[in-house]
């Protein structure tokens, strides 16, 4: 079993901080990682949101094995549970908890069709992966039009440098 008090506390710390969406890393072992989660959902505080991003790392028996026990949890939404987007829809048909696609969005023809099949509850466009600010705009752009809730992130390039020059 995973030791999920250092998880438990990171959680607190970030909540004290202002964060109301905790990520979790999971998508190893699909039970540890529900002991992982349910320990974070037990500290949640009303209006904390859980995004247990698995980075396509189970087959589909696993994530349903991850579904199954984490199912009374409140807050808790999946992002990217499974490798391919076919998994992923057909476990959005089976659980109330929010899916969030992430690494399967790379254009504008996905993205279409995930949005057509109606099976998640989110996506999370990350303008370097998808190929600039242009595409990312259209692709926030079908989502708007569709009410699908988005995440827009940047991960490289997120810091700020500032270096003296030497004369």
């Amino acid at each position: 079993a995973r030791d999920c008090s250092s998880d438990v506390c990171s959680s607190d710390l970030k909540r004290r901080q202002g964060f109301q969406v905790l990520t979790l890393k999971v998508g190893d072992d699909p039970v540890a990682d529900a002991e992982l989660t349910l320990a974070v959902a037990a500290q949640a505080q009303p209006g904390d949101r859980i995004l247990a991003d698995a980075n396509g790392g189970w087959l589909l028996h696993e994530a349903m094995t991850y579904i199954h026990r984490i199912q009374d949890a409140p807050g808790v939404m999946i992002e990217q549970p499974c490798e391919t987007v076919s998994d992923c829809v057909e476990l959005g048909k089976r659980t109330n908890h929010p899916i969030v696609l992430d690494e399967s969005i790379d254009d504008l023809g996905v993205l279409s069709s995930i949005l057509t099949l109606k099976q998640v509850s989110a996506v999370n466009l990350k303008i370097e992966r998808i190929g600039g600010i242009t595409k990312t705009r259209q692709m926030r752009d079908l989502c708007l039009k569709a009410g699908c809730a988005m995440f827009v992130q940047e991960v490289g390039g997120a810091e700020i440098r500032s270096e003296g020059r030497r004369v």
